[in-house]
C-alpha cells in the first residue's frame, strides 16, 4: 500500500487529517523527530558547483540584454554583474535547494497532501537587494517559494494534492510596514555635512564607502588622501511594483534542463523593482547623494545588499573606475566553495584580504583585518567559558561550503559539547551569547529547554563585558568572532558543524591541521569539552605554551593579520597603479 505524506511547509496552516507528516526542516512548532525532506548534501553542493556558476553566468547575459533593451540603455555586462550579480547567485541557489529538496518527494513512493498559502505577488518580490538581506530572515519568505515551485511543478502531478489556503503569515506584512526612511538626528546632521561640503566632495578622485575601518581609521584615510568622508544610505523602498507588466514579460530562451527553463520563466516573479520598475528611480536617488562624481577609484568592505551603493559602482565601473574590495567575514579564504567572494573577486580589480594569498590570481592582496578588534579589559578577572551561536537563516541565501549542512547539526554539537563539561564548569562558568532576532531556528528557546540552569544571553550584555569576562572563547562555527580573539591572543578553541571534511580549500587545510595539534581546533566535539575540563584550572599554562602561540601566530599571520599601518597601505594602493 501506498503510504500518504502531508508535507509541512507551514506549521501555522493547520492539517486536518492523520496522515503522517513530513517537514522542511525541523525548526517548526510542531516537529517531533518526525520525517524530513532530503536536503543538499556535501556532495550535491560540489557536484553542481559548477553547474550552477555556469546557470549563472548565462542568467547575466540573458537579463542585462533584456534590461538593456528595457531601459533603453546599452550598458556592459560588467556593469550588470555589479548590478545585479549578488542578486543572481541568490535566486539560482535558493531555487536550486528548494527544487532539489522538492524533488526528492519524486523519488519515494508515497502520495503527498500540500496545502499552500495563496500568496500574492508581494510575498515574492522585494524592493531592494538591502530589502531582501532582512526578508531572507523571515521563514515566511523562503515557504513563499517552495509554494512556488510546488505549484509551477506538481499542480498536475497525481502523486500531489495540492490545497490552497488564506495567507496565514504575518512575518512578511510587518517587514512592508517598517518606515526605514524617517528623518532622525543622524541623518539631519548628515544633510548639513553634505549641503557645506557638497562641492569638494563631488570632484574627490577617490571614494572611500562603507570601508569596515573604524571611524577613526575612516578619517585617517580621507585625511591622508586630501579628501572629506562619504556615505551612502541603505535603500528599502523604491516605488510600486507593475504586477501586470510582470505577468507579461519573460527572458526567451528554451533551455534542455526543466530548472533552468523554471528560472528563466520566473525570473520576473522575483527580480528586486529596483532593478525593473525602479531603475531610474535608483539613479535619481543616486544623484542625489553626495559623492564623487567621476572617481579613478572605489574602495569598500561591504557592498554586498546595498544597492545604492552597487549601482554606484557600476556606473563608474562603467566610466572607467577601478572597483577595490575587501574581505570582510571569517570564512572568507577558508572555505572550499564560497559564492560571495567568487563573485567580489570576480567585480573587483584589486581585492584585499585578512592576510591569505592566491598564487593563481595576481588581484589578490595580502593586507591583514580590515574591521577595528574588540576591546575589552584585559585586567578583569576572567571566569566565563563564553560560547557564541551564529544567527542565520534556516536556509541558505547564496552557495557556499556550509550550506549543505542541516542545521540541527548546530545544535547537536553544541549540546555534545555542554553534556560533555563538568558540572562545575557547566552551571558556573559556561555563558551562550545568542542573537536576540531569531532567524527561524530558535536558538533561545531550545537551549533554555534543555538547559534550564544554564547562562543564556540575548546580548543584553555588551560585547565589551563580554570579552572582558571571558576566560575562554568558544566558537562552534567558523565565524569572524574566532579569527578576532585569536588576533587579540585571547585563549581560544574552534570548532564546526559539518559532516564532511571537504569544505575547507586546500591551501587552508594546513593550517586548521596546525590548530588541531595545538587542541585549539577540535573536529571531536567530545574530546573538545573533555579538553576544556582539564585546562580550565590552568588553561593560562596551556594557551601560552610555546606550541599553541606558535601555532596562534602561523594561523594569524595567514588569517587574521593585525596590519598596523594598514591605513598607509590602503592608500598606497588607491594612489598607485596595479594594472
Amino acid at each position: 500500500m501506498v503510504e500518504t505524506y502531508n508535507v509541512i511547509i507551514d506549521d501555522n496552516i493547520k492539517v486536518e487529517n492523520s496522515f503522517p507528516k513530513i517537514y522542511i526542516h525541523p525548526f517548526q512548532k510542531t516537529y517531533k523527530n518526525e520525517k524530513l525532506i532530503k536536503s543538499l548534501s556535501e556532495g550535491d553542493i560540489i557536484s553542481n558547483h559548477a553547474f550552477l556558476k555556469n546557470i549563472k553566468s548565462n542568467l547575466l547575459l540573458s537579463t542585462s540584454k533584456y534590461l538593456n533593451n528595457f531601459h533603453q540603455i546599452n550598458y556592459s555586462e560588467k556593469f550588470w554583474d555589479i548590478e545585479i550579480g549578488y542578486w543572481l547567485d541568490i535566486y539560482v541557489f535558493s531555487m536550486f535547494e528548494s527544487w532539489e529538496m522538492m524533488s526528492s518527494l519524486l523519488n519515494m513512493e508515497s502520495n503527498f497532501l500540500i496545502k499552500v498559502r495563496k500568496n500574492s505577488e508581494k510575498d515574492l518580490l522585494v524592493q531592494t537587494v538591502d530589502h531582501l538581506g532582512i526578508k531572507f530572515q523571515t521563514p515566511g519568505f523562503r515557504e513563499s517559494i517552495f509554494f512556488f515551485i510546488i505549484k509551477y511543478r506538481f499542480s498536475d502531478n497525481k502523486k500531489f494534492s495540492i490545497y490552497e489556503t488564506q495567507n496565514t503569515s504575518e512575518s512578511l506584512e510587518i517587514l512592508e510596514n517598517r518606515d526605514y526612511d524617517k528623518m532622525n538626528k543622524k541623518k539631519m546632521i548628515l544633510k548639513i555635512y553634505n549641503l557645506i561640503f557638497s562641492k569638494f566632495i563631488k570632484r574627490q578622485k577617490y571614494s572611500i564607502l562603507r570601508s569596515y575601518l573604524s571611524k577613526r581609521e575612516d578619517l585617517q584615510l580621507n585625511f591622508k588622501l586630501k579628501q572629506f568622508p562619504t556615505f551612502v544610505p541603505n535603500l528599502y523602498s523604491i516605488c510600486k511594483p507593475d504586477y501586470e507588466l510582470r505577468k507579461k514579460i519573460t527572458l526567451p530562451e528554451a533551455k534542455d534542463n526543466e530548472f533552468e527553463n523554471f528560472l528563466y520563466k520566473s525570473i520576473f516573479s522575483f527580480i528586486p523593482v529596483s532593478f525593473l520598475e525602479g531603475f531610474k528611480e535608483v539613479e535619481k536617488k543616486l544623484n542625489q547623494l553626495t559623492l564623487p562624481k567621476k572617481p579613478k577609484k572605489i574602495f569598500s568592505s561591504n557592498m554586498l545588499n546595498k544597492n545604492l551603493l552597487t549601482r554606484y559602482c557600476a556606473h563608474n565601473v562603467e566610466q572607467g573606475a577601478k572597483l577595490v574590495l575587501a574581505t570582510h567575514g571569517g570564512c572568507y579564504g577558508h572555505y572550499n566553495i564560497h559564492g560571495a567572494e567568487e563573485h567580489e573577486r570576480k567585480i573587483s580589480s584589486l581585492y584585499l584580504t585578512y592576510g591569505w594569498k592566491d598564487k593563481n590570481d595576481p588581484k589578490i592582496k595580502p593586507l591583514g583585518m580590515i574591521r577595528p578588534l574588540p576591546k575589552f579589559d584585559k585586567n578583569k578577572e576572567k571566569k566565563l567559558l563564553t560560547m557564541i551561536l551564529p544567527s542565520a537563516p534556516i536556509f541558505s541565501n547564496f552557495i557556499d561550503s556550509r550550506a549543505s549542512e542541516d542545521k540541527l547539526l548546530l545544535f547537536q554539537h553544541c549540546f555534545r559539547i555542554v553534556d560533555n563539561l563538568n558540572d562545575k564548569i557547566r552551571l558556573n562558568n559556561l555563558l551562550i551569547r545568542i542573537n536576540p532576532s531569531d532567524a527561524g531556528m530558535g536558538e533561545k528557546i531550545r537551549f533554555e529547554n534543555k538547559y534550564p540552569n544554564i547562562k543564556i544571553d540575548a546580548q543584553k550584555m555588551s560585547y565589551y563585558e563580554t570579552l572582558s569576562n571571558t576566560k575562554i572563547f568558544l566558537s562552534p562555527y567558523n565565524g569572524t568572532g574566532f579569527l578576532e580573539t585569536l588576533a587579540l591572543n585571547i585563549p581560544t578553541i574552534v570548532t564546526e558543524f559539518f559532516r564532511g571534511k571537504n569544505f575547507l580549500r586546500e591551501d587552508a587545510k594546513e593550517y586548521y591541521e596546525i590548530l588541531k595539534e595545538a587542541k585549539i581546533y577540535f573536529d571531536d566535539q567530545k574530546l573538545l569539552a573533555e579538553h576544556i575540563n582539564s585546562i580550565w584550572d590552568n588553561h593560562l599554562d596551556w594557551w601560552y605554551s610555546d606550541k599553541v602561540q606558535k601555532a596562534v601566530n602561523i594561523f594569524c599571520n595567514e588569517f587574521a593579520y593585525i596590519n598596523k599601518n594598514k591605513v598607509s597601505e590602503i592608500k598606497k594602493l588607491l594612489t598607485n597603479n596595479y594594472d
